[in-house]
């Protein structure tokens, strides 16, 4: 099993029609067409081992909200296991909106509240990590709330790669 262990969102994606340009501003009017979500950061990352046949565990926050139960029901059709903890926050969901027949994105809207994790989180998503037992390689997904005791405990718990687009500057990983 690979374990990955990140920052899930919800990927929307609106998509329509641009055939004329708003009279109050000069931006496209986007006539919609259709609307799609897929899954996001960790989330993605999981997909795509799910999509190669392998057994896949995804921890991650995620709420109870409109759009943490669409992760979950993406993650079901997808099979990938997975466990959220809830801290509170909204899920995340980065929302794309495309214009169809040039497939040009005209914009994205960001909806997430960006903060650490406590440490009562931290010690949740621990110990979810410490009952798992089929491990047959680790992948520890660098996610910029964890902090270095989390980089710490996961190296006790034999993870073999750590990714990390920032703290791979700073420590030797």
């Amino acid at each position: 099993m690979i374990i990955v262990l990140g920052e899930v969102m919800l990927d929307k994606y609106t998509y329509g029609k641009v055939e004329r340009i708003n009279p109050e501003a000069p931006v496209p009017i986007l006539n919609v067409v259709e609307e799609r979500y897929t899954l996001g950061g960790a989330g993605n990352v999981a997909n795509n081992i799910a999509s190669l046949n392998h057994d896949v565990f995804l921890i991650s926050i995620s709420n109870n909200d409109e759009f943490g139960k669409c992760i979950e029901t993406l993650c079901n059709e997808n099979n990938i296991r997975y466990c959220f903890v809830s801290d509170g926050r909204p899920t995340i969901v980065k929302h794309r909106f495309v214009a169809m027949g040039y497939n040009q994105q005209l914009l994205r809207v960001d909806y997430e509240k960006i903060y650490p994790i406590n440490e009562e989180i931290g010690d949740k998503i621990l110990d979810i990590i410490k009952n798992l037992k089929e491990w047959e390689a680790n992948i520890f997904v660098y996610d910029p709330l964890c902090n270095e005791e989390d980089i710490k405990n996961a190296r006790e718990f034999n993870i073999h790669r750590f990714q990390g687009y920032k703290i791979s500057k700073t420590m030797n990983l």
